[in-house]
C-alpha cells in the first residue's frame, strides 16, 4: 500500500495551490462556527430580580443601591429567592421606605423582571423573560438548534443532492444543446 507521504513527496509537497484550496474550502465552514458560538453570548442569563416600582425608581429613591433594593424587596432563605418578592403594598412607598415590610408573605413577581444590563444590553433570556417558571426554555432552545443541525446534516444533504442533481441535469442538457448550435 502506498503511503500518503510517498505520494506527497512525489508530487512536490504542499504548495501554494494546495494551501489556497484548503483555505477556500475552510472559509465556508467559518460561518457555521460563528453560529455555534453565538449561543454563548445570546443565551447568557443576566442577574435578575422582580421589578418593584417605585422602589427601583432612581428618581424616587436616588440613594438606594442594587443590593439595598434586593434586600428590601426580595425574600432571603440561605440565598435570595429572585422569582419572588415581599407581598407588601408598594404603592404606599413615597420615598421614605416606611412601606417596607420584610415579614410580609412572599409572592411571585407580578410586574415583570429587572435585569442587570451592565455586561450585555440585550439577551434572549432578558428579552423573552426566560427566568423562573420559563427558565427551561433557554437551554431547550439551544438544544433544539443542535438537533436541527444534526437532522439537517444527516438528511438534508442527501435530499438536496438527489433533487438538485436531477434538476441540474434537466437544466444543463438543454443549455448545452442550445449553446452548441
Amino acid at each position: 500500500m502506498i503511503s500518503f507521504d510517498t505520494i506527497l513527496e512525489r508530487i512536490g509537497g504542499i504548495g501554494l495551490s494546495q494551501f489556497l484550496v484548503c483555505l477556500f474550502l475552510s472559509y465556508q465552514s467559518t460561518s457555521g462556527g460563528f453560529h455555534s458560538l453565538a449561543t454563548v453570548f445570546i443565551a447568557y442569563q443576566p442577574d435578575y430580580r422582580c421589578q418593584v416600582p417605585p422602589i427601583d425608581n432612581a428618581t424616587v429613591y436616588p440613594n438606594l443601591t442594587e443590593s439595598d433594593i434586593l434586600n428590601y424587596t426580595t425574600p432571603y432563605d440561605e440565598s435570595y429567592q429572585y422569582c419572588y418578592k415581599y407581598g407588601y403594598n408598594y404603592t404606599t412607598c413615597d420615598g421614605t421606605l416606611s412601606c417596607v415590610n420584610q415579614s410580609a408573605k412572599s409572592i411571585q413577581c407580578d410586574q415583570g423582571y429587572w435585569y442587570d444590563r451592565s455586561l450585555f444590553t440585550e439577551t434572549v433570556g432578558a428579552e423573552f423573560d426566560l427566568v423562573c417558571q420559563r427558565s427551561y426554555l433557554l437551554p431547550l432552545s439551544t438544544s433544539m438548534y443542535y438537533v436541527g443541525i444534526l437532522v439537517s446534516s444527516l438528511f438534508v444533504g442527501n435530499l438536496a443532492d438527489r433533487s438538485l442533481k436531477n434538476l441540474n441535469n434537466r437544466n444543463s442538457i438543454p443549455t448545452v444543446m442550445i449553446t452548441e448550435e
